[in-house]
């Protein structure tokens, strides 16, 4: 192998690893905004916060108080709107390159907390 293909391949590699990082980065922000808009739907204050949470940073949407006047079905809305929003980036990547499909499970490992919460709200 030359040292130019060489280079190219590695290029290569490197420019995928980004763009699989910048998709997925998508999906979590609009995931969150499928939350908030859907959330702002029943609570007209609602807002996008950061959290600092057991010394991780996480995005939120809404606050406890924004959750806590709804309803199950509005909760359930909230949450499984968040996720389809969200793997919308991802089934459209996959679309283009047949790689994206190994970020779907990542994104609903991601996504457990609130298939968790729905799964609850269900009992």
């Amino acid at each position: 192998m030359s040292d130019a293909s060489f280079l190219i391949n590695f290029l290569n590699i490197f420019l995928m690893v980004a763009l699989f990082f910048f998709v997925y980065i998508c999906s979590i922000l609009l995931h969150e905004l499928g939350h908030i808009f859907t959330l702002r739907k029943y609570s007209k204050k609602a807002v996008i916060n950061f959290h600092k949470l057991e010394g991780d940073w996480q995005l939120c949407a809404g606050e406890e108080k924004d959750y806590l006047k709804l309803n199950d079905k509005q909760l359930k809305n909230v949450y499984r709107n968040g996720i389809v929003v969200g793997i919308i980036p991802l089934a459209l990547f996959s679309l283009v390159n047949f790689w994206g499909l190994f970020l779907i499970p990542l994104y609903i490992g991601g996504c457990k907390s609130d298939l968790n919460k729905i799964k609850n709200l269900t009992k």
